[in-house]
């Protein structure tokens, strides 16, 4: 079951990544591009569990003390991707920050 769980996470952070990555750099915002890299290192946690479960590493203490290693590490890499949706907007073409729109609201893609 742990298995299956994870390649279906995996699948689902894929399509994520993807489409959140497309809008992101379609739109010049590196809010928008932060999401998909949380997704890559979801996706990393999600291939340590479906490495922790196959073969013989199933029933083996050592394999699940190194996964839970693996995957504490990995979470520890959602930091920085979360300071990244934080950074704002920038111009593709000029590889500036665009300042934000005069709405007067903040949004995620205008922090």
């Amino acid at each position: 079951m742990a298995r299956w769980l994870a390649w279906a996470s995996l699948a689902w952070m894929t399509v994520e990544g993807a489409v959140g990555l497309t809008a992101g750099l379609t739109a010049g915002s590196i809010a928008l591009v932060g999401g998909p890299l949380s997704s890559v290192v979801e996706g990393l946690a999600s291939l340590i569990v479906i490495w922790r479960f196959t073969g013989s590493r199933t029933l083996s203490a050592t394999a699940e003390e190194r996964a839970q290693r693996a995957v504490a590490v990995s979470f520890w890499l959602l930091g920085p991707t979360s300071l990244s949706s934080r950074s704002g907007t920038w111009s593709a073409s000029t590889g500036r920050r665009r300042p934000c729109s005069g709405s007067g609201s903040r949004s995620a893609a205008c922090c």
